[in-house]
């Protein structure tokens, strides 16, 4: 990958823990918190009160926040249920800062807390090879896998952008994260906005007109390019995807550009004048603006916000009614009203007769 993890999530495996201190003494590793509570099942299951035992495990767990509130709930669950001399209570207590969600608040971990993506790949491909597969018999089921892997993925590409959900409400944060953010990831934005219902009235009341681009992550966007898309192997080829092909144009242009800029200081001073123009042209497409109030030190920094989101110029009744105001005309007000049924004395002739007819 280039770099080290900031974070790696295993079971509880002493082997693996040491290397990873050995290897990436910087990284953060975090132990499985399902195969822990699994572990709790297997040791505690018989006790005859394993029920409120599980459900005050869970709370300890799930519900504290901070470390002090862990702390407090797992120590009267041990007292209230007499279980201080098992050995699991022990040594899971012992390594608590490993798997308790509580010690892990300000690490980022893509939301994950156990080792599922990893069991469900596991499980994936056990379904294609096991241990009587030979070798040449392997590399072709590991390729009619992976194929399938893709198309399932092309499939999501496109629903994400030709069949995004619909915005629900006008918050500038819900409007970013949907011209942005894949359709699963945009669901538990929309959806967190129960849970964070303060915080983005707050951006309302305080008039946020922007979202700094350090909130808004490559990770989950819909509109890049991943890297392994312009790779060309048996079950991908890469010059069958448009946006593959726009990748290779671009990566061979800027390529040349680089080549021609660095020539001499004329060819370079060109290249950064034009170069910056058209940053500034597709950032105005895409729904960049750069600005310098929001980092410190004048910096500038790219940011997104309604006037990029939604350009009033594309607005065709807003035009039409400020060529009116322009104009010094005023405009007749829309009729809203539904033609209900008429009463039978304000009937025309007409009317009557017509209704005589079908009778």
């Amino acid at each position: 990958m280039g770099k080290a993890p900031s974070v790696i999530l295993t079971d509880q495996e002493r082997a693996i823990g040491n290397a990873i201190k050995k290897i990436f003494p910087n990284t953060h590793h975090r132990l499985c918190l399902w195969h822990i509570l699994k572990n709790a099942g297997k040791n505690l299951g018989k006790h005859p009160l394993w029920n409120d035992i599980s459900s005050d495990l869970n709370l300890a767990v799930h519900d504290s926040l901070e470390v002090h509130d862990f702390e407090i709930a797992w120590k009267e669950m041990v007292r209230k249920y007499g279980i201080e001399k098992c050995s699991w209570v022990k040594e899971s207590y012992l390594i608590r800062e490993s798997w308790v969600p509580a010690y892990w608040r300000g690490i980022f971990c893509a939301g994950m807390s156990s080792t599922q993506r990893s069991e469900q790949q596991n499980r994936y491909f056990k379904s294609y090879v096991n241990g009587r597969t030979t070798l040449s018999q392997f590399a072709k089921k590991i390729e009619e896998a992976l194929k399938l892997k893709v198309e399932e993925e092309t499939a999501n590409n496109h629903d994400c952008t030709e069949k995004p959900y619909k915005i629900e409400c006008n918050l500038l944060v819900e409007q970013v994260f949907h011209k942005l953010y894949t359709k699963k990831i945009y669901k538990l934005v929309r959806d967190e906005k129960c849970g964070t219902a303060q915080v983005l009235i707050c951006m309302v009341i305080e008039d946020v007109k922007v979202i700094p681009e350090k909130y808004i992550l490559d990770r989950w966007r819909k509109d890049l390019v991943r890297e392994y898309e312009t790779i060309k192997t048996g079950y991908y080829n890469p010059e069958a995807s448009a946006r593959a092909k726009k990748s290779l144009e671009v990566t061979i242009r800027n390529h040349y550009i680089s080549t021609l800029a660095l020539r001499d200081d004329e060819t370079y001073a060109t290249y950064d004048r034009l170069t910056s123009e058209l940053i500034k042209e597709l950032e105005g497409i895409v729904g960049v603006e750069t600005i310098d109030a929001y980092v410190p030190g004048g910096v500038s920094s790219r940011v997104w916000g309604h006037r990029r989101l939604q350009p009033k110029e594309c607005n065709i009744r807003y035009m039409k009614r400020k060529a009116a105001q322009r104009e010094g005309g005023l405009q007749d007000p829309v009729d809203r009203r539904r033609s209900g049924r008429v009463p039978k004395g304000n009937r025309t002739p007409d009317a009557r007769k017509n209704k005589k007819k079908k009778n």
